[in-house]
C-alpha cells in the first residue's frame, strides 16, 4: 500500500497515474475516459433491448436518407416544400407511402412521425411523464366588428382575415389586461394596435423560420426574432408596471382581467415568499406567461374564424341552416353561457378544424426510453421503441382525413358527420392530457358568438374569386389566399 501527501491510501489506477509522466497520465485518463463511455453505451443498449424484447417492440418503417446521419436532405426537402406550400400534404403523401407511424433522422437525432390516435394518446396522457416539449420548443415563445369594415354594397368584396385577426387582438388584449387596444378601429386601428400586430407577426415568421431548421436551428440568425420580443416585452411591461402599482394593496378576490390574478398583493406576498426573488423577477415571469397568451389568444382564433367563414361561404345549405338555428334569438345578444347549445354551429366549428386544424403539428422529445403501443412492424402494429431524446411528432392535418374516423368524403365540409361520430383521440386540434390548451373553451365560445352576431346580421356570404385553400405556415397554419367574401345584410323590418 502507498501513501498520498496527506497520509491517505492510493489504489489501482490513481496509483499509476500518480507515478506516471504528465503525458502518460492524460493517455491513461483519456482511455479510461473512453472505456467508460463505450461500457455506458454498451449497458444503455442492453437496457433498451431489453425493454424491447419485454414489449414486443418491432423496427418501425425508416425513410430512405442519403445522409442518414445529419439528414440535410431531408431538411433542404421539407424547406422547400414550405416555399411551394405543399408542406402539409406532402406528409399525408408519406403517410400513404410509408404508414401510419414511420422515422427519419436529422442531425443524428429520430424524429418519429405518426397519426396513430393510441400513441398520441400515450404521449399526451398515459405517458406525459415521459415527454416534454424539446430543446428547440423552449427556445423559441367583447369588441364589435363596426359597420365601415363591411361594405353595404353586396357586390363589393371585403376580406374577413385581417379584421378577424384584429378582432381576436382586442378581445384577448382585453381579457389579459382589462383594457381594448382599439384594433378594428376603422380603417388602421390604433397606433399601438399596429405596433402589436407588427411585433407578433414578426415573432411567429421567426420563430417558424428558426423551428423549420430542426436542430440547426440554434445557428441561425434571430435578429428579427428578438427585435420582435423586445418591442412585445416593452408593451407589456408597461402593463405589468401599470397593473403591479394599482394592485399593490388589493386582493384577487374579484379580479377584472387576467393580469389581476398575477398582480394583487396576495400574489405578489406569495412570490415573494416562494422565490425572494424581488419584483423584477415577479415582473419577468409575468411576462413570459403573459406573452405566450397573447400570442395564443390571437391568431389560433382568428385563423379558426376565417377558415370557418372559407367554408361557409361556399356552402349556401349550411349557411341558411345555422340562419335558422340562431333565429330564436329574435337579433338579441347572444348569452354566453348558452352558446354550446347551438350544435349546429357547433358541428360547423368542429368540421373547420377538422380540415384546417390552426396548429396542423405537434411534437414532444422522450425524456426516457419508453415504449409507443403502435407503429412497429411490416403492419405497422406493434409496440416501438422510443429512445431517450427522440421526437415523436403527430400531424393532425393528416390524423384529421383518416377515413376509417370520418368517413370516405375527409376532403368535403360536412357538418353533418358530427352528428354521429365521436372521435375521442384521433381529434385533437386543441392538444389534450396535461397539457390541453387553456384557451380551448375560450376560443370556442368567442368563434361561436362572433358568428351568430354576424348570422343574425348578414342574410347571405358568398365566396368571392373561388381562391382554394393555400396554407402559409408561421408556427401556425392559415390561408394564404386570405377569406375574401360578398355579404348581403338583412332587410330591416
Amino acid at each position: 500500500m502507498h501513501l498520498s501527501q496527506d497520509g491517505q491510501p492510493v489504489h489501482g489506477l490513481v496509483k499509476i497515474v500518480l507515478q506516471s509522466s504528465a503525458g502518460t497520465a492524460l493517455k491513461l485518463l483519456l482511455g479510461l475516459l473512453v472505456v467508460i463511455r463505450l461500457a455506458t453505451r454498451a449497458l444503455r443498449s442492453r437496457r433498451r433491448r431489453r425493454l424491447a424484447r419485454a414489449n414486443f417492440c418491432e423496427p418501425t418503417t425508416r425513410v430512405p436518407q442519403r445522409d442518414p446521419i445529419l439528414g440535410i436532405g431531408i431538411l433542404q426537402a421539407e424547406l422547400e416544400k414550405v416555399e411551394r406550400q405543399t408542406y402539409l400534404e406532402s406528409f399525408r403523401e408519406r403517410y400513404d407511402r410509408y404508414g401510419r407511424t414511420w422515422a427519419y433522422k436529422t442531425m443524428n437525432k429520430l424524429t418519429i412521425n405518426t397519426i396513430e390516435p393510441e400513441n398520441i394518446e400515450y404521449v399526451l396522457k398515459t405517458g406525459y411523464h415521459c415527454f416534454d416539449l424539446g430543446q428547440n420548443r423552449m427556445d423559441v415563445i367583447e369588441p364589435s366588428i363596426e359597420a365601415g369594415h363591411i361594405p353595404k354594397d353586396v357586390s363589393t368584396p371585403v376580406d374577413l382575415t385581417p379584421l378577424f385577426g384584429r378582432f381576436t387582438l382586442d378581445s384577448s388584449w382585453d381579457l389579459i389586461f382589462g383594457k381594448a387596444i382599439d384594433a378594428l378601429g376603422f380603417p388602421t386601428g390604433s397606433q399601438q394596435a399596429v405596433e402589436v400586430e407588427d411585433a407578433l407577426s414578426c415573432i411567429l415568421a421567426r420563430t417558424y423560420d428558426c423551428m423549420t431548421r430542426g436542430h440547426m436551428a440554434v445557428w441561425w440568425p434571430r435578429k428579427g426574432h428578438r427585435d420582435g420580443l423586445k418591442k412585445m416585452h416593452d408593451m407589456i411591461d408597461r402593463e405589468i408596471s401599470d397593473a403591479l402599482n394599482r394592485n399593490a394593496s388589493s386582493s384577487a378576490e374579484d379580479p377584472q382581467c387576467m393580469i389581476d390574478l398575477f398582480t394583487s398583493a396576495q400574489a405578489q406576498e406569495k412570490f415573494n415568499s416562494e422565490h425572494n426573488g424581488g419584483t423584477e423577477t415577479l415582473k419577468r415571469m409575468i411576462r413570459v406567461q403573459l406573452s405566450h397568451i397573447v400570442l395564443a389568444g390571437r391568431d389560433t382564433t382568428a385563423i379558426l374564424l376565417s377558415n370557418l367563414f372559407l367554408e361557409l361561404s361556399k356552402n349556401p345549405r349550411v349557411w341558411k341552416k345555422l340562419v335558422d338555428e340562431v333565429a330564436p334569438l329574435e337579433g338579441k345578444l347572444p348569452i354566453v353561457s348558452k352558446l354550446g347549445s347551438f350544435r349546429y354551429l357547433r358541428h360547423c366549428i368542429n368540421e373547420a378544424l377538422r380540415l384546417h386544424p390552426p396548429a396542423p403539428l405537434n411534437n414532444r422529445r422522450a425524456t426516457k426510453d419508453v415504449v409507443l403501443p403502435r407503429g412497429g412492424g411490416p403492419q405497422g402494429d406493434s409496440p416501438i421503441l422510443v429512445r431517450e431524446g427522440d421526437e415523436v411528432t403527430f400531424h393532425l392535418h393528416t390524423l384529421n382525413r383518416r377515413e376509417e374516423y370520418f368517413g370516405p368524403d375527409v376532403d368535403e365540409f360536412v357538418p353533418e358527420r358530427w352528428e354521429h361520430i365521436n372521435p375521442d383521440w384521433s381529434f385533437v386540434p386543441f392538444s389534450a392530457g396535461r397539457r390541453t390548451c387553456i384557451g380551448r373553451q375560450f376560443a370556442l365560445d368567442e368563434a361561436s358568438y362572433v358568428t351568430e352576431r354576424l348570422l343574425q346580421t348578414f342574410e347571405e356570404v358568398n365566396q368571392h374569386g373561388n381562391r382554394p385553400w393555400v396554407e402559409e405556415l408561421r408556427i401556425l397554419a392559415s390561408n394564404s389566399n386570405g377569406t375574401v367574401v360578398t355579404m348581403k345584410r338583412k332587410a330591416i323590418t
